[in-house]
């Protein structure tokens, strides 16, 4: 099935910087603003995943042998196993336990060897983008401009219906960076531009 559709909206201002009875950028100074959030849900449906019968987890490979159109046989003497059931004193009690960690098929007809577990994931994701910057005109021939930005993602995957029990992920990071630029245009043919930027990353993920 598709993924919940997402919406996503952005709120932006620009112009001139304006501070009434103190400052009016109007030609020369000038600010863009930029906000992003975005929250989605999202689901992915996994199928023909395998767990073992209910007559496996007691020895009975009948079904199995059935649908090979093998014979299981001993590997110490090589004989074949009686209606092919391997007797519960051969299953080593390591296998019984891991069968307990095992889920029980959920779909198809009773005994299905194939595609017989089927399971659903969803993922919360959170994220937000911040952007703003400054352009300044110093003179007519030289301009500093002055950007940050930031991105925040929090993000989770429950696995309802999952085999294995504490799995799926938890993911929560952010970017900061910023820059700041001089341009000075000291001849029609000879123009100058100095730049720096700074940009840090930070990121956990851990299993759910």
């Amino acid at each position: 099935p598709p993924s919940t559709p997402t919406i996503r909206w952005s709120y932006e201002a620009s112009g001139p910087v304006f501070i009434p009875k103190l400052y009016n950028g109007k030609n020369k100074t000038f600010f863009h603003f930029l906000f992003q959030p975005q929250k989605s849900r999202s689901f992915t449906f996994h199928d023909n995943f395998v767990v073992p019968t209910a007559k496996m987890r007691t020895g009975d490979l009948s079904e199995y042998a059935a649908f090979r159109g093998v014979t299981i046989k001993d590997p110490l003497t090589g004989l074949p196993f009686a209606n092919n059931v391997i007797p519960d004193s051969r299953i080593s009690p390591i296998a019984k336990n891991i069968f307990k960690l095992l889920p029980t098929a959920n779909f198809g007809p009773p005994g299905a060897l194939v595609n017989n577990f089927n399971w659903t994931d969803f993922n919360n994701t959170t994220n937000k983008w911040w952007k703003a910057s400054i352009d300044h005109q110093i003179t007519s021939n030289n301009n500093l401009s002055f950007s940050y930005y930031r991105y925040t993602n929090s993000a989770s995957e429950e696995l309802d219906g999952n085999p294995f029990p504490n799995a799926g992920f938890v993911e929560d990071g952010w970017t900061n960076a910023f820059s700041i630029q001089d341009s000075h245009i000291f001849t029609p043919r000879l123009i100058n531009e100095v730049a720096y930027t700074w940009n840090r990353q930070h990121s956990i993920w851990a299993p759910g």
